[in-house]
């Protein structure tokens, strides 16, 4: 049963988030060409056109987990949902599975797209030494790689899909918290305020002992792994701590209307 609701799930949305993802990969390669053929007029629609699947992707990557699990369960398909044959917890992990497979997509093609277009208009080379040349300044190393940068960039890329399994539990908590106040009207909008509050109190704990290194000059190739990986850490904790009460409260059906 846990197999078919991630299928189901999946299903709904792939189209929407297959179309934004090939606009995005096409127009980060159109874009940087019209510059370098100097298209005129067109060049300013073409951005546009790229700035906006860009920001497409991003509304749809909460859109996407808003249709997952907030419409699904407690507006009126939730009446349908929660008689399904299924455990709380199996429903809660399919949908959670599911939203953070098709977000992942999204922000994977949303990355690939940036690489694309600074690759075409900088060059791959340039762009490569440009992400070595920061990382080296900012954390006073030397510009050979190493094995020791390597590991940095892998516990960065770690760092972001940690953030982005923090941000669907967040809001899949945020969704079952909100549901047990009777708000009428502006749903979405106050949810999505009360998921930024909540992912802004998670994101700025990660930030402190990073912070506090910065601040005391002591930022180096070591301490900074060590602050990605308590962050990543956090990030791992509060997912399942988040992803544990909204299970429990979607079981006890405290919060169904």
């Amino acid at each position: 049963m846990l197999r078919k609701v991630i299928k189901h799930e999946i299903s709904l949305s792939i189209k929407e988030i297959s179309f934004i993802c090939i606009l995005m990969v096409v127009f980060s390669v159109l874009t940087p060409l019209s510059f370098k053929l100097n298209f005129g007029l067109l060049n300013f629609f073409v951005v546009c056109i790229f700035l906006l699947s860009i920001l497409g992707a991003l509304i749809l990557s909460v859109l996407v987990l808003y249709r997952i699990f907030y419409k699904s369960m407690f507006e009126n398909e939730g009446y349908l949902t929660n008689v399904l044959p299924i455990k709380a917890s199996k429903l809660v992990i399919g949908k959670f599975l599911s939203g953070l497979f098709l977000t992942s997509i999204i922000y994977i093609f949303l990355i690939i797209s940036v690489i694309i277009f600074t690759s075409i208009n900088i060059g791959l080379s340039t762009s490569y030494q440009f992400v070595v040349q920061l990382l080296s300044q900012l954390l006073l190393i030397p510009t050979k790689i190493d094995f020791k940068v390597v590991g940095t960039f892998t516990n960065i890329i770690l760092w972001f899909l940690f953030g982005i399994l923090n941000s669907a539990a967040v809001f899949f908590f945020s969704a079952t918290i909100f549901n047990t106040f009777k708000v009428r009207n502006y749903k979405f909008i106050i949810l999505i305020v009360l998921y930024s509050v909540i992912s802004q109190i998670i994101r700025t704990i990660c930030q402190i002992p990073f912070v506090f290194l910065m601040s005391n000059m002591m930022l180096t190739l070591t301490t900074f792994n060590i602050v990605m990986i308590v962050s990543s850490v956090i990030y791992c904790i509060t997912t399942v701590v988040l992803i544990f009460f909204t299970i429990y409260l979607v079981d006890k059906k405290v919060n169904i209307q």
